[in-house]
């Protein structure tokens, strides 16, 4: 486990991230920008910063409900990289 600010961590050797409706959507494309990983598992109450996903070259490919009154796992794979 790394204690630091997310926008300025090396992920050089992260395959996957996973993120528990951490922080909001400027700060959560900094991260993937600068992580560039290919796949994401997004915990979250709502699927508040699918836009940001998108925007960023991730698309949905599971949406993972363990209860229906709990929140979900957003898995995200990359597609593209829209922003190199």
């Amino acid at each position: 486990m790394i204690e630091a600010d997310a926008r300025t961590v090396d992920y050089t050797h992260a395959t996957v991230l996973w993120m528990f409706n951490p922080f909001g959507p400027e700060t959560l494309r900094a991260v993937l920008r600068r992580a560039a990983v290919p796949r994401v598992l997004y915990y979250s109450g709502t699927e508040v910063h699918a836009l940001v996903f998108h925007a960023e070259g991730y698309a949905l490919t599971r949406r993972q409900a363990f209860r229906a009154d709990e929140h979900v796992v957003y898995h995200y794979a990359r597609t593209s990289t829209p922003w190199t």
